[in-house]
């Protein structure tokens, strides 16, 4: 007779399992709960074995009979301990200081759309490049904007935060943003020239954003057509 687990807590569901070469028919188990509940026989290998689930309210020890014959003989018997829990004195925990987090500065330009394209001459093209600021503290940015090959193109602008507040490229602004911030906007807009003009086609154009923090650098190139 095995249980298991061995030593059950209470009102924990364990088994009882009787296993013999011998293939009763006339079986019983004597000295279970009133919760106790015959699962049936299996072949296990070269033996049988009969198998029960019980489970007790209170802590004891109890004992339980394998009987065959009617309950007149008894093959096997075994005792089973019920643990009850012992009371766990309550441990108020000490506070622990909140670790203040190291200082992290970090940004990503992120390009809104196409980073190509085109128009008629004395039409405006407009590109949005998102200020992703993903440090944990507060970062001041310049930002300002470079015509790298766009000889003849002289009505470029940069813009921040919509495309009604935009500067020369070379007029250098800052943006401050704070841990957490929603990406801030940024444009570059061309009016493209008009006929007749020696320009560059296509022309690219990059805005640069700077960490005064950090010191670090990022850029992002759009190209112009002439269509």
């Amino acid at each position: 007779m095995t249980i298991i687990p061995a030593t059950p807590a209470i009102l924990e569901l364990f088994a009882i399992e009787v296993k013999s070469a011998a293939a009763y028919t006339d079986i019983s188990l004597v000295g279970g709960s009133s919760h106790c509940r015959y699962n049936g026989v299996k072949r296990c290998g070269n033996y049988y074995c009969w198998r029960w689930e019980d489970s007790w309210p209170e802590g004891g020890t109890y004992t339980y009979s394998f009987k065959i014959k009617s309950g007149t003989a008894t093959c096997v018997s075994k005792s089973v301990t019920i643990t009850a829990p012992t009371d766990t004195p309550t441990i108020t925990p000490t506070p622990t200081l909140t670790p203040t987090p190291t200082p992290f500065y970090e940004f990503a330009l992120v390009p809104i759309g196409p980073d190509r394209k085109g128009g008629p001459p004395g039409s405006v093209v407009d590109f949005q490049i998102n200020l992703r600021h993903q440090g944990n503290r507060e970062d001041t940015y310049y930002v300002w904007a470079q015509k790298d090959d766009a000889a003849g193109w002289t009505d470029v602008q940069f813009c921040i935060g919509d495309l009604s507040t935009c500067f020369a490229p070379a007029d250098m602004q800052t943006v401050v943003l704070p841990p957490g911030a929603a990406d801030h906007p940024l444009y570059i807009k061309a009016v493209v020239p008009a006929p007749g003009l020696t320009v560059a086609n296509p022309a690219t154009v990059s805005i640069w954003v700077q960490s005064l923090t950090s010191n670090t650098k990022k850029h992002s190139i759009v190209t112009i057509d002439i269509e």
